[in-house]
């Protein structure tokens, strides 16, 4: 989306555009023999916008096989770290009930000069899918004051709660969360240390009652977290 619409650059809009008709086309070719109707009337409809001829039909088009040239192993893993950014900044916002839309400032220190460079260069697409409005990076970022922080990596990404949410109200909101949490907690660890219920239960809702004793543990832990940082 970046390439396309925020960028003066023609070459790359028309490479951008492109690639996205050139990946509809081969998906349409391997849907093509369990969705055959449908994708043939978008296939039609490509001969539009594409910029190489087609055959008449996606019947008569070889079928898309791997290619070597298409492996972009350093390229993957570059991306791999900014999706893991967009995500873990995602997942902050969420979590401390940052209303959408509101754009926030993002701090992150990143020891490592491969990923710095690349958190970098891929900035504005951290800020348009993560509703970022400026991204500090550097070696010496300190975490700012009323902080939330995520780790994806070996870099830490804060981000400021001051002036975007309520912090006191936050903080309220989490604690009752948490003492709710707490209390089912309690009811599950007696569960699983009641001998009939592990001696009766089908071995199903056991193993069910352990999962759910993990992800509340794990959710318990989260909320704690998110506490302190609101101190």
């Amino acid at each position: 989306k970046d390439r396309i619409y925020n960028s003066d650059d023609t070459e790359a809009i028309q490479t951008g555009n492109y690639l996205i008709l050139y990946v509809l086309d081969h998906s349409l070719r391997m849907l093509h023999p369990v969705m055959p109707f449908i994708t043939e009337e978008i296939w039609q409809r490509l001969q539009d916008f594409y910029p190489e001829p087609l055959a008449n039909s996606i019947l008569l088009s070889p079928f898309t096989t791997p290619q070597e040239k298409f492996k972009f192993s350093t390229a993957a893993h570059k991306m791999d770290l900014v999706f893991e950014a967009i995500v873990g900044i995602r997942a902050m916002r969420k979590d401390m009930n940052v209303p959408p839309g509101t754009k926030i400032d993002i701090h992150i220190k990143s020891i490592n000069g491969f990923d710095r460079h690349n958190l970098q260069d891929n900035r504005n697409y951290v800020k348009l899918m993560a509703d970022v409005a400026e991204i500090y990076i550097g070696d010496d970022v300190v975490k700012p004051a009323k902080s939330t922080a995520s780790v994806v990596g070996n870099n830490e990404i804060f981000m400021p709660l001051e002036g975007i949410i309520d912090i006191e109200a936050e903080r309220n909101r989490l604690v009752k969360k948490l003492d709710k949490l707490e209390n089912i907690m309690t009811g599950c660890k007696q569960k699983l240390n009641n001998e009939q219920f592990l001696n009766r239960a089908p071995a199903e809702i056991v193993e069910k009652e352990k999962e759910k004793k993990q992800d509340l543990a794990s959710t318990i832990e989260i909320l704690k977290a998110n506490i302190a940082f609101l101190e």
